[in-house]
């Protein structure tokens, strides 16, 4: 049997197995921090105030049971040939602490994540008015259906200083979400991305908005966006916005969203006529008109993330 080396790093609990003629041996390994330190007994960690740990595995043929007691559902089981990985999720996430796999080969790595996914919902609240942002204040002003994904970091929908695409510009122009919801779709068939984003708008200035979805340990990202209207291509948004801090998932944040030009209509005024830009600029953000308040840039509302429990 080959001895346990323990050691913390993560939110999961990771094991080592290794065929050899007289038996199967074991290592153990606990991941539950983003710091590297002596586990306090063998493939054990805290993950949060339980202890998180693989407590058995049981070896019949070609399959095993895995098992293990802690942390919080819903759980990943991973497999990987190296520690360094990569590993891949084995079926989806469950919410038991126990399942088979198929052991093959001289030997692998099964890793178990605590809190593979997590629920949370979305407050747009506008804050777009007369009083707010004087200036040529528009008749009809409201905000289209908030739109994005939910994605990992090889997606990106859109980003400051890039081209925007047909998604981006066509949400920015005339608040259609069909062509960025096409685009996280086939991020979402390439494995970049986990789900598509799609909620209300706002019938007036000011208001809120409110949409709830699900993140997973691959997909950890939100980008979101919605038009301000009447406008050129002019749009708020985050984009990439991670949900995970220091390994678990963040209660609640709150983020103060200014406006972006899309950089693909050459209008400078709420209602401009359609005039395309020619070449298209880079997505930017707008530090003139209409967010230039008294010399002072005014956000045009906030976007809270706050995570939902049964």
């Amino acid at each position: 049997m080959a001895r346990p080396d323990f050691k913390i790093s993560g939110s999961s609990a990771v094991l080592r197995w290794r065929r050899s003629v007289a038996a199967l041996a074991l290592l153990l390994l606990a991941h539950s921090g983003p710091d590297s330190a002596p586990a306090d007994s063998p493939a054990e960690a805290k993950a949060g105030t339980t202890t998180f740990s693989i407590s058995s595995f049981a070896v019949g043929g070609d399959f095993a049971t895995l098992s293990w007691r802690g942390g919080s559902a819903p759980y990943q089981v991973q497999g990987a040939d190296s520690p360094a990985g990569p590993f891949m999720n084995l079926g989806p996430p469950i919410d038991a602490t126990s399942t088979n796999v198929m052991v093959s080969g001289s030997s692998g790595f099964f890793r178990v994540v605590s809190e593979q996914t997590a629920r949370y919902r979305v407050v747009f609240d506008a804050v777009w008015s007369s009083a707010t942002h004087p200036a040529a204040y528009p008749f009809g002003a409201h905000w289209s259906g908030l739109v994005g994904g939910v994605h990992g970091p090889d997606a990106v929908f859109w980003e400051v200083g890039q081209p925007a695409s047909i998604g981006i510009k066509n949400m920015a122009e005339f608040g259609s979400k069909t062509a960025l919801l096409a685009e996280v779709d086939a991020a979402i068939q390439a494995g970049f991305a986990g789900w598509t984003l799609s909620g209300p708008g706002i019938g007036s200035g000011s208001g809120s908005a409110s949409l709830d979805f699900v993140v997973s340990r691959d997909c950890p990202l939100v980008s979101l966006t919605s038009m301000i209207a009447p406008s050129p291509d002019w749009f708020m948004g985050v984009s990439g916005l991670s949900l995970l801090q220091d390994g678990g998932w963040v209660e609640s944040k709150v983020v103060s969203v200014p406006l972006y030009d899309a950089g693909t209509d050459a209008g400078s005024s709420y209602a401009s006529p359609n005039q395309a830009e020619s070449p298209a600029k880079p997505v930017s953000q707008i530090v003139g008109f209409p967010a230039l308040v008294e010399g002072e840039l005014v956000p045009f509302g906030t976007l809270t993330f706050t995570r939902q429990r049964d």
